[in-house]
């Protein structure tokens, strides 16, 4: 009898492994369906907006508004259209790449992610971080610190940083980002210099003023950042700095 029941729950829970394995795999095909349509989808999107792309580079310079394309776009016509000026974005610097921002806030793209910081899914959350830091969004920034103070050390937390650091409008909010990006004392100063040039602040002052704090990491993140970059009349001091920092941690 015992032994019966023990069978049974056997078969029972092989049964249900199968039931899990053919779930997956169900999953797993309709997700691959799904990402080639996206994709069909997008290459079909950007060949149609082709007009529309030679008109913005066309007009990159004029005083006014640039608009979106004519007409009812679908969500990821939308997302299609910000990932073309996104990638603009990162090419052109001054006027050309604020006239770029501004498409981004009047679209409402902007507001959009700032949406999405708010969803339950992660893969949300992360990939709306990473595109308002594309946007070089400053609104977003205050919102983007509160979420890497809280954070655990993982991927996101580098897409965070990154995002302010493009974003910044401020030296303190870079500040703030290395301190809440390194204080899980991971050794990652030299990918925190990294992030921290991306900024369109003067990184020059900004790096001297991090020599002079009394937090060794901010330190270390500029003695990262200087290597190959030159700030006028410092090399001198730079020497001196890595001495004390390396003096002050032999015998702490």
């Amino acid at each position: 009898m015992m032994a019966g029941q023990h069978l049974g729950l056997a078969i029972a829970f092989i049964y249900v492994c199968l039931g899990l394995i053919v779930i997956g795999m169900l999953l797993l095909f309709y997700m691959k369906i799904r990402h080639l349509r996206i994709q069909r989808k997008t290459n079909e999107y950007l060949r149609k907006h082709q007009d529309y792309f030679l008109f913005l580079q066309a007009h990159l310079g004029d005083t006014e508004e640039l608009p979106l394309p004519p007409g009812k776009l679908s969500d990821l016509e939308r997302r299609v259209i910000q990932q073309r000026v996104t990638e603009w974005i990162e090419q052109f610097k001054g006027d050309l790449q604020q006239n770029l921002i501004d498409l981004c806030y009047n679209a409402g793209f902007v507001r959009e992610d700032l949406k999405l910081l708010d969803s339950l899914f992660y893969g949300r959350r992360i990939a709306a971080a990473y595109r308002l830091g594309g946007m070089r969004a400053a609104e977003a920034v205050p919102r983007l610190l509160a979420m890497l103070k809280h954070q655990k050390y993982s991927p996101l937390s580098i897409v965070l940083a990154r995002s302010i650091a493009k974003s910044a409008e401020h030296e303190q909010q870079l500040r703030d980002m290395l301190i809440h990006l390194l204080r899980h004392g991971k050794p990652i100063h030299h990918l925190a210099a990294d992030i921290l040039m991306e900024t369109r602040l003067d990184a020059s002052r900004l790096l001297l003023q991090l020599l002079k704090e009394d937090n060794p990491d901010l330190v270390k993140v500029a003695l990262a950042a200087m290597r190959g970059q030159e700030v006028p009349g410092e090399a001198a001091a730079l020497g001196r700095f890595a001495f004390a920092l390396e003096r002050r941690e032999t015998t702490a």
